[in-house]
């Protein structure tokens, strides 16, 4: 297995990589294998819940939003699921500055919203529309786009028809990986910025840091043609032909390839933001695989390859006109809204809401709420400081103070 450091052609940054330069392998020692092959069965399982949620002409594409939320393109227009509902997010541009025809991407934006790529132009859906953003390259059709904000990855990645490239406040990068000339169909680089997996040529190269270089392997498993990748706290995965690869650089064997080959080739593969579930489909079946147990949910169909995840560990997918959210009833140790978030009005809501007209601590109003008060919540907007003003970040509620309200809407909102 040989590695390299990719070079790389930069408008400003280097790495400080070696250019190329093979390491001496001409007698390699014998080592134990990097690999575990995991050949766990399935067992059956079914989803307690589901729903249809309409939409108003074929799906396209799904992807999901910084703050979680599904979003839907169909026939060339954006609608995020708020409430329940798709509501529609207009493009709002000078007249025929720009527009989404042939939407590929929808991906996580870590400023807040989304990024949404429409061929060689990106978009970004903040609020209730969605904007287009300058992007001063001509590199065709964008396939991927991964927004990392920490680690010697940082920054903004763009899998092209061009090639691989990253954005940053100082410059912007192209990357040439060895052996592949331009086409770069998908990334996922894991939340730290640490490695991650690009896919070119139907196949996946790792990108790791040591040190001041970055270096790529392309031979661990085959996995056959790779269909789509993800990434998870400490992991990227890889959904291909001949089954699902987790990569976790800092494990002892930090490959372990999963083959489930009675169960077709895989097409797609998403993970839960919240616990790092994944799940991957197949042409009938949603596989959860949830550290060493994995599940097969049947699946009736599904017009588009693609799975998304929310923030409450619903799945989702889309069947022509309809996107279908599947999941779990709560156990019988879930939150309730008089025990667990009650209390947590008290808290964090009451001093300002307690003389609305509308009662937060009734069950009836505060459900009706709840999702969009969360969304509030997380981006900081909720709840307000002294005289109503915006907090500041070191004021915001962190995630675990919030934690209890969103455990709450994952358990299904409990009375």
């Amino acid at each position: 297995m040989k590695r390299w450091s990719p070079a790389i052609v930069a408008a400003g940054l280097l790495f400080g990589c070696s250019g190329g330069d093979e390491r001496d392998d001409t007698t390699p020692p014998a080592s134990p294998s990097l690999v575990i092959v995991d050949e766990t069965a399935p067992a059956s399982a079914a989803f307690s819940i589901s729903a249809s949620i309409p939409a108003a002409a074929a799906i396209d594409t799904l992807g999901i939003s910084n703050a979680g939320h599904p979003i839907v393109v169909a026939e060339d227009r954006v609608y995020e699921l708020v409430a329940g509902a798709l509501e529609w997010r207009p493009l709002f541009v000078d007249e025929g500055a720009a527009s989404l025809e042939d939407i590929t991407v929808v991906a996580p934006r870590r400023a807040g919203g989304t990024w949404i790529a429409a061929g060689g132009d990106l978009f970004v859906l903040d609020g209730l529309y969605v904007l287009a953003t300058p992007l001063m390259l001509d590199a065709g059709v964008i396939h991927a786009v991964v927004d990392v904000p920490t680690g010697a990855l940082a920054g903004l990645w763009l899998a092209t028809e061009g090639g691989l490239y990253r954005r940053t406040d100082d410059s912007l990068e192209r990357w040439t990986i060895p052996g592949v000339t331009s086409v770069v169909t998908d990334l996922a680089i894991d939340p730290t910025g640490t490695f991650g997996l690009a896919v070119a040529d139907g196949t996946f190269v790792t990108l790791e840091v040591e040190g001041t270089e970055v270096l790529t392997d392309r031979d661990a498993v085959d996995l056959g043609e790779v269909r789509a990748v993800a990434a998870s706290d400490g992991a990227v995965w890889a959904a291909g032909s001949k089954g699902l690869l987790r990569f976790a650089q800092f494990d002892a064997k930090p490959y372990r390839h999963y083959p489930l080959a009675s169960e077709g080739d895989l097409v797609a593969v998403a993970t839960d933001p919240v616990t790092g579930t994944v799940w991957v489909r197949n042409a009938t079946q949603l596989l959860e695989v949830d550290g060493p147990t994995i599940r097969a949910y049947p699946m009736a169909s599904s017009t588009v390859p693609r799975i998304v995840v929310d923030t409450l560990g619903h799945v989702f997918v889309a069947d022509g006109e309809t996107l279908v959210r599947s999941g779990d009833m709560p156990s019988e140790s879930a939150t309730s809204f008089e025990r667990d978030v009650v209390p947590w009005i008290q808290t964090n809501c009451a001093q300002c809401h307690s003389n609305q007209t509308q009662d937060f601590e009734d069950y009836a109003v505060f459900a009706e709420i709840a999702e969009g008060a969360l969304s509030r919540v997380r981006r900081g907007d909720m709840p307000r400081c002294t005289g109503g003003v915006l907090c500041s970040p070191e004021q915001r509620l962190t995630a675990e103070q919030y934690a209890v309200l969103e455990q709450w809407l994952r358990d299904g909102k409990a009375e």
